[in-house]
């Protein structure tokens, strides 16, 4: 008996010294939707692992950053984009407290917006919107000031939060030189 998935897998042959009875090729019957069962699911399972390789590999790459904490406010996942932006390694911030990344004056402030966030009814916002200018710290203790959208997911009993963070340290350079033109300008 051919098994099939897609195109034929392999071939099962059967020899015996009688006949095969009805129960027998009930047995083979079952023996076979079972294989083909396995090989479907061997399938899917190949299927998704490629798509989370994909997604993982889109994430790695992506140029904004993106850091996933989990509840106790430790990163998780810390994209290359992070690294680039706030130039600590992946393997430096791992299992760190978040806030390292966050300005001293911020810190504490900060701390508490992510119960706060996890308690709301909203599943993803902007982050900063009605406060004042957001920003980042990078390794070198430099700030830099950041757009950036907060999401969180349950996953496995918990919350995962997901930031993802644009420097826009060039286009705030590029606002102040058009509003010093202007100023200018107008003397």
């Amino acid at each position: 008996l051919p098994i099939c998935h897609r195109s034929v897998f392999g071939a099962l042959q059967i020899e015996s010294a009688r006949e095969l009875e009805e129960r027998d090729l009930f047995f083979v019957n079952a023996v076979v939707n079972q294989l083909a069962v396995a090989l479907d699911r061997y399938s899917a399972d190949r299927a998704l692992r490629a798509s989370e390789a994909r997604l993982a590999g889109i994430i790695s790459i992506a140029a904004d950053a993106i850091i996933c904490v989990h509840e106790a406010q430790c990163i998780v996942i810390y994209n290359e984009g992070a690294q680039r932006i706030f130039g600590w390694s992946r393997e430096e911030v791992l299992g760190k407290p978040h806030d390292m990344l966050v300005p001293e004056r911020f810190r504490e402030n900060h701390r508490r917006h992510i119960p706060n966030f996890a308690a709301a009814a909203e599943t993803a916002r902007k982050m900063g919107e009605g406060r004042p200018e957001l920003f980042g710290l990078r390794k070198n203790g430099e700030e830099f000031p950041a757009e950036a959208a907060v999401s969180k997911l349950h996953v496995e009993g918990g919350w995962l939060f997901t930031v993802v963070l644009r420097d826009i340290t060039e286009q705030k350079r590029i606002e102040h030189e058009q509003v010093f033109l202007a100023e200018i300008g107008a003397i």
